[in-house]
């Protein structure tokens, strides 16, 4: 009878035991729930601040200077300014390969320009450029302006003859008025061609480097006539050796 009371005591201790420790932890699981929640939401949710977009890629549109024939990508300025358009109030940079050459802040319309401030050396370039907003989202690279950087002048042409050597061949005398000259100089170049009184006009070699060049009309007496050839990236050669001329209508031919 003693020990079924005290039974019933432990058990009635137990139960008032657990009872409490069951209530509490159901009336806390709401907040340990909402706990869970917010470090899961801490974790996978979205930043506090959404990374935006990546700009468009920029554009090079030209540069600056195109020395020589306007156009063909090529020019003896080995300090050129490129140019192009972007969105608005980005940082522009221009690469060549993983080096940055430079870096710009375009407009608020979107242009942006330039100016190298090391030079490049002579031959081929190929040159991109990307942009980055504030938050340092970077652009693709721009689809590449291909520069060639020409700085050396050409040799001087070389003056061949000239046609029609009327007389005694070789005595660089004629009566012909209006001299068709011949030479040859570096290929795809412009050669300027000078008498006595200056500038004649001027012609353009072939891919062979050879050149003719018809005179306008001469009056009689000597001419020197050279040549200079201007390759084109606008570099200019020394002036060629002189070939004389002389012109004259006036001689009298023996009977």
């Amino acid at each position: 009878m003693g020990g079924q009371g005290l039974r019933r005591d432990r058990f009635a201790f137990g139960s008032h035991l657990q009872t409490p420790l069951v209530i509490g932890l159901t009336s806390s699981l709401p907040l340990l729930v909402a706990a869970c929640s917010l470090a899961l939401v801490g974790r996978c949710g979205p930043p506090a601040h959404a990374q935006s977009e990546a700009p468009d890629a920029p554009v090079i549109t030209g540069f600056e200077d195109d020395t020589g024939i306007r156009g063909d990508g090529i020019t003896r300025d080995s300090l050129p300014a490129l140019f192009g358009t972007a969105g608005a109030n980005l940082t522009t940079r221009l690469h060549k390969g993983n080096s940055v050459l430079g870096v710009t802040t375009s407009d608020e319309e979107g242009s942006w320009r330039l100016a190298l401030q090391h030079p490049l050396a002579d031959g081929e370039h190929s040159l991109t450029a990307t942009a980055a907003d504030d938050e340092g989202n970077v652009s693709d690279r721009s689809e590449p302006l291909v520069l060639t950087i020409d700085t050396a002048a050409p040799r001087r042409p070389v003056i061949v003859r000239f046609d029609d050597d009327t007389g005694l061949l070789n005595d660089n005398t004629t009566n012909d008025t209006t001299l068709t000259i011949t030479g040859i100089a570096e290929a795809h170049s412009e050669i300027e061609v000078s008498g006595t009184d200056g500038s004649l006009g001027s012609s353009t070699t072939d891919g062979t480097g050879a050149w003719s060049f018809v005179t306008p009309e001469l009056e009689d007496g000597y001419h020197r006539i050279v040549a200079t050839a201007t390759d084109a990236a606008g570099n200019t050669s020394g002036v060629s050796d002189a070939l004389v001329a002389i012109v004259d209508t006036q001689r009298r031919r023996s009977p």
